[in-house]
């Protein structure tokens, strides 16, 4: 699908009725990656709701008219085989051969991933080498959704496989995000309690507050790293109660 920029973006959106601000624009080009056909059942989608920035807000590629074009356009167009492969691997914000081989605990991904980017389905290169892809951003949501929906039991899993390769690999921001996203606070809370002086002293502790959001301390009583760190990003924060409750 070829591109929109943001302003053509933002004329197709009022065309369809939806007069957004434009760093709503702005979010809504990046998330579709200005892909036209999906803008205008974006659109759709919003004006058929009774808030329209509340749904602007919710939208995401499991929208039941968004994920309809996909599987017409795109999921009915290839293997089950493949199909399976890119629901599984839809854990990854982005895809490389060794990864997927981890993570998916099978092998030749790389040959499986340079196949399908060759086709419909929106998975695109992001480096020069071609060894490294990233599938759209609201296709990928479509297919986590599918993930929780087929497969509930083996996402956390796959979460902490992919923890250990992007850690193994010395990227430690996408290690805290899948063991955030596994659910595991042991894993996360130890990883976070490692490298939380970098964190700070290299002035991100809105990226830890990040990892935290959404974790109560009550949740994180048996997790005495994940709550030390808590207890420090707060008190890094200068919100000292809040660092006490942890």
């Amino acid at each position: 699908a070829l591109a929109m920029p943001t302003v053509e973006a933002a004329s197709l959106l009022r065309n369809a009725g939806l007069d957004l601000a434009t760093t709503d624009v702005e979010d809504l080009t990046r998330r579709t990656e200005g892909w036209p056909v999906v803008l205008e059942l974006a659109a759709a989608s919003i004006n058929a709701q009774r808030d329209p920035t509340e749904a602007l807000a919710r939208l995401a590629g499991d929208d039941h008219l968004i994920s309809e074009y996909f599987r017409a356009e795109i999921m009915d167009a290839v293997s089950p085989a493949t199909m399976r492969f890119l629901i599984r691997s839809s854990v990854l914000d982005r895809m490389s051969g060794p990864v997927c081989d981890a993570v998916l605990e099978r092998s030749r991904s790389a040959a499986v991933l340079a196949k399908v980017a060759v086709t419909n389905v929106p998975l695109r290169p992001v480096d020069a080498s071609h060894e490294w892809y990233r599938l759209n951003p609201m296709f990928r949501e479509m297919l986590q959704t599918e993930l929780r929906r087929t497969e509930p039991g083996v996402r956390a899993a796959m979460h902490r496989r992919a923890g250990d390769w992007h850690r193994q690999a010395g990227d430690l921001d996408r290690a805290i995000d899948h063991a955030c996203s596994a659910g595991d606070l042991d894993r996360s809370g130890m990883l976070l309690w490692d490298n939380l002086p970098g964190y700070l002293g290299q002035g991100r502790n809105d990226a830890v507050q990040h990892w935290l959001n959404g974790i109560t301390a009550d949740q994180a009583s048996g997790a005495a790293a994940f709550a030390l760190t808590a207890a420090h990003s707060h008190l890094a924060r200068g919100s000292v109660a809040v660092a006490e409750r942890w």
